[in-house]
């Protein structure tokens, strides 16, 4: 039988192990994980931006701790909500332009921080990691 509890204690504390040189960037920008993951979906979207449901999903956050994170990104002039042209009840949050440079500026460090994760940890490795858990995804 698969220990499931050690499992999922042994996914934590990788998990923590990859994100302690991010959190470094981050903390330097004032930024939280949850922040950077909604910040870099919405740089990677098109210009037409996303629904509260579609970031929710694409970054896990809840429903409820997104409506905060939306509200402080949003008094910090990061991201901006609009109504959508096609459906009036629906919002779309887009990055604004401060949004975007504030993307570039950590992004380019971020690529280093993840080749070194590569290079500590082996490519081949990590796809491993990657594609057995994209598996449990289902």
């Amino acid at each position: 039988m698969c220990n499931v509890h050690g499992l999922l204690i042994s996914l934590l504390q990788v998990r923590e192990i990859l994100l302690a040189p991010i959190r470094s960037i981050l903390n330097e920008f004032s930024l939280t994980e949850q922040q950077w993951r909604i910040i870099s979906v919405l740089a990677h979207d098109d210009a037409d931006g996303l629904g509260p449901g579609q970031i929710a999903k694409q970054c896990c956050i809840l429903h409820p701790s997104l409506t905060g994170i939306l509200r402080r990104l949003e008094r910090d002039g990061v991201i901006t909500r609009e109504i959508s042209n096609i459906d009036s009840r629906r919002q779309l949050i887009k990055l604004t332009a401060r949004g975007r440079r504030l993307f570039l500026m950590i992004s380019d460090r971020m690529e280093v921080r993840y080749r070194l994760i590569e290079e500590v940890y082996g490519r081949e490795n990590l796809q491993n990691v990657f594609t057995a858990l994209h598996g449990l995804k289902g």
